[in-house]
C-alpha cells in the first residue's frame, strides 16, 4: 500500500510540474495576446479619433443609381481593422479562460501532492528529497 502511494505521489508530482509549466506557457501567450489587443485597439483609435479634414466624395445611390455628393466628418473604420480588433479580443478572452482553468488544475494537483506527502510522512515513510 505504501509503495502504491509513493508511486502515486511521483505521478502527482509530475502532473503538478506539467500543469505548472503549461500555466506559465499559457500566461506568456495571454500576455502576448494582450499586447496584440492593445495594438488593435490603438489602430481602431487612430480611425475613430481622426480629426483631419472632412471626407468628401461622390457615391452612387443604390436605389436610383444617381451620383450623390457625400460629406463625412470622419473616414469609416475599415472592416479589416474592426475584424482584427474582434479577433484579438476573442483570442485574449480564450487565453484568459484557459489560464484560469490551468491555474485551478495546478492548484488542485499541488494540494493533492501536499496532502499525500503529509499522509505518507504520518505513516513513517521517508520521502527523501523532492
Amino acid at each position: 500500500m505504501i509503495a502504491y502511494n509513493a508511486m502515486k505521489l511521483r505521478r502527482l508530482r509530475e502532473t503538478a510540474r506539467q500543469l505548472n509549466a503549461a500555466t506559465i506557457d499559457c500566461r506568456l501567450r495571454r500576455d502576448h495576446a494582450m499586447e496584440a489587443l492593445h495594438a488593435a485597439r490603438s489602430a481602431m483609435a487612430s480611425y475613430t479619433n481622426y480629426q483631419g479634414p472632412p471626407v468628401e466624395g461622390v457615391e452612387r445611390d443604390p436605389r436610383t443609381g444617381e451620383a450623390v455628393r457625400v460629406r463625412r466628418l470622419r473616414p469609416a473604420v475599415p472592416n479589416h481593422v474592426a475584424q482584427a480588433l474582434r479577433d484579438r479580443e476573442a483570442d485574449y478572452q480564450a487565453l484568459a479562460h484557459e489560464h484560469s482553468d490551468l491555474s485551478t488544475r495546478w492548484a488542485e494537483a499541488a494540494g493533492l501532492v501536499e496532502n499525500l506527502e503529509r499522509y505518507l510522512k504520518d505513516q513513517g515513510v521517508d520521502l527523501g528529497s523532492r
